[in-house]
């Protein structure tokens, strides 16, 4: 019997039941194209009865909407771009943003959070982040001072920038045929695969899932991801969230202080929510940092990264910031032994 793996719970916190989340996912290796002559399904909503939380349930009703659309002009379409990715496996997975997170200095990777606004609670306008006037050089500019990765929130109506912005990104920081500069993940309400197609075609190296959006979607999401030769990271707020992450094998989380079902802020979630990540998942951290010594309890809780936004974007000395960012280092015994259960620097005292 063909083994069919793509994501599984190997990194789960507790042992999942394979034979119903994988039968029917054929192996990359295995299926060389599907058959574009059979009508795309379009959105349908899972089988359970669940439905997500508060504001994020009438945000991930609207992308529906636009996933339909979007459906409706690739049927007219089979050979559309975004349905020849769909329809054959990628020869191999581009790990650029992964790598990025891991700094062999022992330093904190920076993402930048490129965004214009920031939804606020019921009842507020969105903040004004940065102008951004700009965008693919302000991104450059952001590479030249420091930054490992970007983040880029391609939702027009809460974060004021649109998918068609980003090809003009990746085009500017794409310096040769075999340099693509800093590695960039669209950053949206995923719900579909047709929407991480689309990340592919407009340049991003990965997608950012929102994981209280797509609960029970969360493996298909994935695995259509790895099919296309893309990395994810989850984004996580709660306990449940990230223990469903874990189960379905996620290589990079994003904890955040962010709850997207009131928009507001909850700080030491992330903190909180990283005690519970193996070790060898990348782990990012952010929402409301203000300044480097904030990054610096991230960088000694465990994490990889830190996804920074208006304190990055607002910033009138960008590399100066980063580089206090970075002036401190966690320990080197910590990145080995750390899996052993106890840090280096507690079981060695000089």
């Amino acid at each position: 019997m063909e083994t069919a793996f793509l994501h599984c719970g190997v990194t789960g916190l507790r042992k999942t039941n394979f034979t119903k989340a994988t039968a029917f996912t054929p192996h990359r290796h295995h299926v060389r194209s599907r058959n574009l002559q059979v009508k795309r399904r379009r959105y349908s909503p899972p089988s359970m009865v669940w439905k997500p939380q508060g504001l994020l349930q009438e945000a991930v009703e609207i992308q529906k909407l636009q996933v339909e659309l979007m459906e409706e002009t690739l049927t007219e379409r089979p050979d559309h771009p975004i349905n020849t990715r769909r329809a054959f496996y990628a020869p191999k997975t581009d790990h650029r943003f992964s790598q990025a997170l891991r700094r062999r200095d022992g330093t904190l990777s920076i993402v930048a959070a490129v965004k214009r606004m920031q939804p606020m609670p019921v009842g507020e306008k969105p903040e004004a982040v940065a102008e951004l006037e700009d965008l693919p050089l302000d991104t450059r500019a952001l590479e030249c001072n420091g930054a490992d990765a970007a983040l880029v929130y391609t939702d027009a109506m809460r974060y004021g920038i649109a998918l068609t912005e980003l090809p003009g990104i990746a085009k500017e920081l794409k310096g040769s045929t075999t340099d693509f500069g800093m590695p960039i993940a669209r950053h949206d309400l995923i719900i579909d695969p047709v929407q991480i197609a689309e990340a592919g075609e407009c340049g991003a190296c990965a997608v950012t899932i929102v994981a209280g959006a797509v609960l029970p979607d969360l493996l298909e999401l994935l695995n259509a991801a790895t099919a296309m030769g893309m990395e994810t990271i989850v984004e996580c707020h709660t306990e449940l969230e990230l223990d469903l992450a874990m189960e379905c094998g996620a290589t990079i989380v994003f904890l955040t202080n962010f709850d997207r079902t009131r928009n507001q802020l909850v700080p030491g979630t992330a903190e909180k929510l990283v005690q519970d990540v193996p070790p060898w998942v990348l782990k990012l951290g952010g929402g409301g940092i203000e300044d480097a010594r904030t990054c610096w309890n991230y960088l000694d809780a465990g994490f990889n990264g830190v996804v920074l936004g208006r304190c990055l974007l607002r910033s009138r000395r960008p590399s100066g910031f980063m580089s206090e960012i970075r002036s401190q280092k966690r320990v080197t015994g910590d990145i080995f032994s750390g899996a052993f259960g106890k840090p280096f620097s507690e079981e060695f005292e000089m």
